[in-house]
């Protein structure tokens, strides 16, 4: 019949897999009693060898590694967009036709540089604000992409410890720590049997001695020997496991210390994350508020320039007339001259009239001083013509030097836009290397874990050999008491045999003289009566020397069964020897990964410290680029004033100039590069559409792997519950075949468990 520990050992064996069989086997066989140990302990290897099986062990653990490697992978191939296009508008010039006067043509010259000028700054502007549009759309992107990564970490962190795999492992822990409790109450008895096998083998060691039984002796004294050397490589393998496991226990510590420093560099990396992401938005406001402000000033300085156009045409209106009405006059003073002088001449001619003559030459006189001064006014006027024309070459040098400034500070500007590109490329590296430490911290997790387990292992091993040695140690007891009363027992059977023989001498002494005395058929009556008596006694003697041999029959069947046990714990003496063996080559080879976990520790500070670094040049870069956007803006406004300026004092000698040519040029080319930004835009959405599209896809991927895993649960639990049940059905068909002529007296003693 089978004990109970064996029966629920068997039971629950398929549920905690292969770290847990040794602790099993040893429960096995502390639990079994002598007599029927060998053919139990093979059908539990037959146990063991089908739970071993592929596909026999459950699929907790691998399922939830494929589910974390496939979220890891997702989450490899998930890149936030940094694209920030900048696209240089060409400059277009174009001129316009010259008027007749050389004076209107350096007006114009000087009126086409100003608004070229003007429209190199429109552009520079737009174009400023088209940066900043994708700045904008670049900051948005990743700021979701951090959302993304967020909320992707959270659902990683809610797989890895779900409800189901919690509640498997407080069963496995429950069942394993009921299962030491059953294999501490076997090994208990185990003891005592082998301090009881002790005692009768020192017993019988001596009764030997007494007899002379030299080639059995050395026998017994060679198994008790081995079972010493034995049990002191036990003692020494355990006290290395001991000190293995304080070191591993160490390590583990350590190992724990750093995944805590690893863990609080990570939040650190995230709240500077979170940091970066609220100066980005607060720079987000202050470029819009600066594009509104520009933008104002833009309206301002186009209404302005509608006045100027307007002041413009005036002045040209007014010159112009005042050009024709000096001409006129010009001329009617030179038609009225020649025909005063041929009036004059012919009145000369007829010389009838001296005083007209004088009359006419004071008034020649006084016209001359008239036309001298209209040469005069014409040069004052040449004068201020060409002092306009002076400061309208001083303007367009002036131009020219602002036109390299503005080009200097385009050139600025567009290396701090190509330095936010590289820092936007590394920002995206080091948030792929924050994902791929989040990766080594769950892989250094799931590390600790197996190394917990075989820790628990270790310690189940340690709890074993102990059960074990004291089982032995009462079981050798139990064996020397046994030999010991086997010792008295030969002992008293000898007396009673020497009695018998010599009782038996004195019979045949006495029938001779019986029978001496029946032939003489004299004799005294008290002779007879002491025959009788001493033939009663024969008789007594002879059934307690029968009872004596038939306890040493007994006695000796009991020492047979104890010797097997005996060598049956030899052998699991041996079993377990090979399994601390095994367990060593476990340890070494945890230790070996404490080492490498070491290392990667060690490579994982150097990488968070070149994360600092990187993180302190990030900051030093978004500072030096806050300076150089600053440093832009300055230069804007400074370039407007100066703008505005000589605005001012260009109001006299601008000139109607106005090019639709170019205005619709510029507007073309700003529409189309609005619908460049718009298209981009639009393909920027549908990656994003199409990413959240494959999110969702994967969540429901993993939805859908979640209930598969906890419907194979169930049928895994359910199949397990059929499993132990026809089992142990079969063990008991098997143990209720096994003993048909076993006496009760013997079964109940070996089912005392």
């Amino acid at each position: 019949m089978e004990c109970g520990t064996c029966r629920q050992t068997k039971a629950h064996s398929g549920r905690l897999g292969s770290d847990v069989i040794l602790n099993l086997k040893v429960s096995y066989l502390s639990g079994c009693k002598r007599g029927r140990s060998q053919v139990k302990y093979t059908t539990y290897l037959q146990f063991v060898q089908h739970g071993n099986e592929p596909g026999f062990i459950p699929a907790t653990s691998s399922c939830l590694c494929q589910l974390d490697a496939a979220i890891s992978n997702k989450m490899d191939r998930e890149r936030s967009v940094f694209n920030m296009p900048y696209n240089d508008s060409p400059r277009h010039r174009h001129k316009c036709p010259p008027e007749d006067s050389w004076v209107e043509e350096g007006i114009e010259e000087g009126i086409e540089e100003e608004e070229e000028g003007q429209e190199f700054a429109n552009e520079v502007q737009e174009e400023a604000e088209e940066d900043q549009e994708c700045v904008y759309s670049a900051d948005e992107e990743f700021g979701h992409s951090l959302d993304l990564r967020d909320e992707e970490e959270y659902e990683i962190k809610e797989m890895s410890d779900p409800d189901e795999t919690e509640s498997d492992m407080e069963e496995m822990l429950d069942f394993a720590a009921e299962s030491e409790s059953e294999h501490g109450d076997a090994l208990d008895r185990n003891d005592e049997e082998r301090s009881d096998i002790h005692e009768s083998a020192t017993f019988d060691k001596n009764s030997r001695e007494n007899d002379g039984d030299a080639p059995f002796d050395e026998t017994e004294d060679s198994h008790r020997s081995e079972a010493w050397e034995t049990s002191c490589v036990l003692q020494e393998a355990l006290d290395e496991e001991r000190k293995a496991r304080a070191a591993l226990e160490e390590a583990l510590m350590k190992e724990k210390r750093t995944t805590a420093q690893q863990e609080a560099a990570l939040e650190h990396e995230h709240e500077e994350q979170h940091v970066l992401a609220k100066a980005l938005k607060i720079r987000r406001v202050e470029n819009n508020s600066l594009c509104d402000r520009i933008k104002l000033m833009d309206a301002a300085l186009k209404q302005k320039e509608r006045e100027h156009k307007e002041v413009i045409e005036k002045l040209q209106r007014a010159q112009h007339a005042s050009s024709s009405r000096h001409q006129r006059e010009v001329s009617e003073l030179l038609v009225l001259n020649a025909a005063s002088v041929t009036a004059m001449r012919d009145r000369l001619a007829s010389s009838s009239l001296q005083e007209d003559s004088l009359k006419k030459d004071g008034r020649i006189e006084s016209l001359h001083s008239d036309v001298l001064k209209l040469q005069s006014h014409v040069a004052s006027k040449v004068g201020v013509v060409t002092s306009l024309e002076e400061r309208v070459s001083k303007c367009a040098s002036d131009l020219k030097a602002e036109q390299t400034k503005s080009s200097s500070v385009q050139r600025d500007y567009e290396a701090a836009v190509s330095q936010q590109k590289k820092d936007a490329a590394e920002l995206a590296r080091l948030t792929r290397g924050n994902q791929h430490l989040a990766r080594e911290n769950r892989r250094l997790q799931r590390e600790e874990k197996t190394l917990q387990g075989d820790r628990g292992a270790c310690s189940g091993l340690e709890e074993a050999m102990k059960k074990e040695e004291a089982r032995f140690s009462r079981a050798s007891k139990k064996i020397q008491s046994q030999e010991k009363a086997l010792c008295e027992l030969t002992l008293a059977l000898e007396k009673s045999l020497t009695a018998e023989k010599l009782l038996q001498s004195s019979l045949k002494r006495e029938k001779k003289r019986f029978e001496e005395m029946v032939a003489k058929q004299a004799g005294p009556h008290p002779v007879l009566a002491q025959q009788l008596r001493e033939a009663s006694a024969y008789d007594t003697l002879r059934r307690e020397s029968a009872d004596v041999m038939a306890q040493l029959r007994v006695l000796e069947r009991e020492h047979d069964g104890e010797r097997s046990d005996l060598l049956s714990l030899s052998a699991g003496r041996e079993e377990m020897l090979s399994r601390i063996s095994d367990g060593q080559f476990t340890i070494t080879n945890l230790q070996r990964l404490v080492t490498e976990l070491k290392a990667t520790g060690s490579k994982v500070k150097a990488r968070e410290a070149d994360l600092e670094e990187a993180l302190e040049r990030e900051k030093t870069r978004n500072s030096e680029l806050q300076r150089t956007v600053d440093r832009i803006s300055s230069g804007l406004h400074k370039e407007r004033r100066r703008s505005e300026k000589r605005r001012v004092e260009l109001q006299e000698a601008l000139k109607k100039q106005v090019s639709a040519l170019e205005e619709n040029h510029s507007l073309s080319s700003s529409l189309q590069k609005a619908q460049d930004a718009v298209l981009a835009l639009q393909g920027r959405e549908r990656s994003l559409d199409e990413s959240n599209k494959a999110l969702h896809r994967l969540q429901q991927e993993v939805t859908d792997l979640r209930r598969s895993h906890c419907d194979i649960n169930a049928e895994y639990r359910e199949l397990l519950r059929t499993h132990t049940a026809l089992r142990v059905r079969h063990e008991r068909l098997s143990s209720a075949r096994g003993r048909p002529d076993s006496s009760p007296c013997l079964v109940h003693s070996k089912c005392t468990c």
